[in-house]
């Protein structure tokens, strides 16, 4: 019977990927001018300002913001399966053949 401080760690999860487009999502990978009370602004060096960055680094996900944010150019996509019993399972048979 599950308690009501009990920890519960799903035993299987399948991750999505979907194509967005969002100004939210780009401006989060660049910096903007940050303008103090003082009336001064700390601005990025211009050769930095001109770098695109990897936006894939980002980890931004869509369920963390509003619908409103973004626009979706595709359906969620499942791309990864994980189960816990066979991330279990190859860990013990590795470390079998360790010892």
């Amino acid at each position: 019977m599950l308690q009501s401080d009990s920890v519960v760690i799903p035993s299987a999860a399948t991750v999505y990927a979907q194509v967005v487009t969002s100004s939210f999502f780009r401006r989060c990978n660049t910096f903007e001018p940050l303008c103090l009370p003082n009336g001064k602004c700390i601005v990025q060096p211009e050769d930095t300002a001109k770098c695109s960055g990897a936006a894939a680094v980002h980890d931004l996900q869509l369920g963390q913001v509003t619908m409103d944010m973004f626009t979706a150019l595709t359906q969620p996509v499942p791309v990864f399966r994980y189960r816990t019993d066979l991330v279990c399972l190859l860990y013990t048979d590795y470390m079998r053949l360790l010892w």
